[in-house]
């Protein structure tokens, strides 16, 4: 598996060939925004989605998280896509 940091969200990738899983429940969860810039206020919660995923020898599947916002700035979101699936959750805005 490799991982990745290209600024606001780590990204990873697998393949199924090298390990013995064949589904999975997934919880992908986003970056939540981060905190009011003076006034206090706490940033939105990223969004969340939990599903069931089977996987197929031979596809690369790609992983991402992303990151929580900076003061008064949004998240990232975060996803898991290959082959035919495709998840991905909203970040939570500043």
């Amino acid at each position: 598996m490799g991982l990745r940091y290209p600024g606001n969200y780590v990204t990873a990738t697998f393949n199924p060939l090298v390990y013995t899983v064949a589904a999975a429940n997934l919880l992908v969860v986003a970056g939540g925004g981060g905190s009011g810039n003076n006034w206090g206020g706490g940033g939105g919660a990223g969004g969340l989605q939990l599903s069931s995923v089977g996987f197929v020898t031979g596809t690369t599947y790609t992983i991402t998280i992303g990151a929580g916002g900076a003061i008064a700035t949004n998240g990232a979101n975060s996803s898991f896509i290959g082959g035919s699936t495709s998840i991905t959750s909203t970040a939570g805005g500043g």
